[in-house]
């Protein structure tokens, strides 16, 4: 019988080694590899976060996620050539990895899904081609920076086949617009005009070089960092009768057993995510008792039910009003007061910044109610297994329901580097190298501006650049 228990312990320990994930740190929930880059990069010391990112990668959860990672901090620091080959890459593992493997998805259901690869959610993905236009256009490399923008035009397409929310929609529209000015950048005017037209806005193209002898920039202004994934946990303690209902039968009728359970034991759960806790049928059918069946001889069954939330920090908290205008034009330029606010503050044309968090957190909650059937289904295959393992041992069930439950963890791994908001500005000025001044207010107190220098304006064309403001 002890055997039989230490058997059990140690293939369940198996099967969830390294699975446990990483240690965390802090109020926000961040692993401590996460929390680290945030620091470094916020710091402005890039060298020691490209050092991080590469000894550290094993603690991104994933191959591919490290990359991104290590990218995007080469892309801060200067490296573009370097982030674009990583990218481009990561670009084509990523379309690999939406054929999940089958075994590793049966035995996610065992262990937890941070055994499963790892790939983007769709407002993570199209981010990469932003950050590849980015490094393209300041290497002059314009038609690259072009396929970038079809690349995210593609993901854009996909992306408008759903229902999408307020923030979820601000989101599109804003990276349709970059998409445009990127076409425009490129000198493909036709793109440009579709992706403005996706945009709303049909006549933008038509403003560059409006008055002669001056050309367009346009910014993209990324803020804070994203909304991050935490676990959130509960422990049920289930008799019998609920683990042999949710364990026996057809894979459809657990799953039907799972969802039951789920919506009526993580009720709170189900309300915090805005979803019903409604069922078309949770009825139970009648169990066929044996004669001499007796229930008290049953072990209880510890249920550890373990799922991931999305956590806005402080660093994810939208930022205000954004203005930005050239400290190298005279102040008498016409039309600067007009020209130099983002487009949030002049009507119509202003609703063009996006709350990524808030996008990402929105596309997560329509997703919440499959996780939450899968963590509740999972579960009912770990006592299924440590049932026919353990036989009539009730010790060896004791035992096994222990490991299992400590190997139950929710998968938290995301793009934590990603920005919180982006804002995009539109300035027309005249041709010539000009110093940008960026002025963001987070509606508590005005930060300190943020300096471009060096901002080379050509007539009759568009120049795209970017800035962070880090929290």
């Amino acid at each position: 019988m002890f055997r039989r228990a230490a058997a059990l312990v140690l293939c369940l320990a198996v099967a969830g080694c390294g699975l446990l994930g990483p240690r965390t740190r802090g109020p926000d929930g961040l692993s401590v590899y996460d929390g680290d880059l945030r620091r470094l990069v916020r710091q402005s010391r890039f060298e020691d976060a490209l050092d991080l990112a590469e000894a550290d990668a094993g603690d991104a959860g994933d191959d591919l996620l490290a990359a991104l990672n290590f990218a995007l901090v080469e892309h801060y620091a200067g490296y573009y050539e370097s982030s674009n080959s990583r990218l481009q890459a990561v670009d084509i593992e990523i379309e690999d990895r939406f054929t999940k493997s089958v075994s590793k998805a049966a035995l996610s259901l065992l262990s937890s899904d941070r055994v499963l690869a790892w790939t983007p959610s769709r407002f993570e993905r199209p981010m990469i081609h932003v950050y590849g236009a980015l490094s393209y256009l300041s290497l002059d490399e314009f038609d690259e920076a072009a396929v970038e923008a079809r690349r995210l035009s593609r993901l854009l397409d996909e992306m408008s086949e759903r229902d999408l929310g307020a923030d979820e929609f601000d989101v599109y529209r804003t990276l349709r617009y970059f998409a445009g000015a990127v076409f425009e950048a490129a000198g493909e005017q036709n793109d440009a005009d579709v992706a403005y037209r996706y945009a709303g806005l049909e006549q933008e193209g038509s403003r560059t070089g409006s008055r002669a002898g001056t050309g367009d920039v346009v910014l993209l202004l990324e803020s804070g960092f994203v909304a991050n994934r935490v676990e959130q946990s509960v422990n049920l303690l289930l008799n019998a009768d609920d683990a042999r209902y949710l364990r026996s039968g057809s894979d459809r009728a657990r799953y039907h057993a799972a969802s039951c359970l789920s919506r009526t034991r993580l009720a709170s759960a189900y309300q915090s995510f805005g979803l019903s806790t409604a069922a078309d049928d949770c009825r139970r059918p009648r169990r066929k008792r044996d004669k001499g069946d007796d229930d008290g001889n049953d072990v209880a069954y510890l249920l550890r039910v373990a799922w991931p939330v999305m956590h806005r920090s402080i660093d994810a908290v939208p930022v205000g009003v954004v203005h930005a205008f050239a400290t190298s034009t005279p102040t008498t330029f016409a039309d600067r007061d007009v020209e130099s606010v983002t487009m949030a503050d002049v009507g119509a044309e202003a609703m063009l910044a996006a709350d990524l968090s808030g996008a990402a957190i929105s596309d997560f909650n329509s997703r919440a109610a499959g996780i939450l059937i899968k963590s509740v289904a999972r579960a009912a295959v770990k006592y299924a297994v440590v049932d026919a393992v353990a036989e009539d041992s009730e010790v060896a069930q004791v035992l096994g329901n222990a490991v299992t439950a400590l190997l139950e963890r929710a998968d938290t791994r995301s793009w934590t580097l990603l920005p919180s908001n982006l804002h995009i500005v539109r300035l027309s000025l005249p041709e010539g190298t000009h110093q940008i001044a960026i002025e963001v207010g987070n509606g508590l107190a005005a930060e300190p501006a943020l300096i471009l220098d060096g901002v080379h304006v050509e007539a009759d064309r568009v120049s795209v650049v970017s800035a962070r403001a880090w929290p």
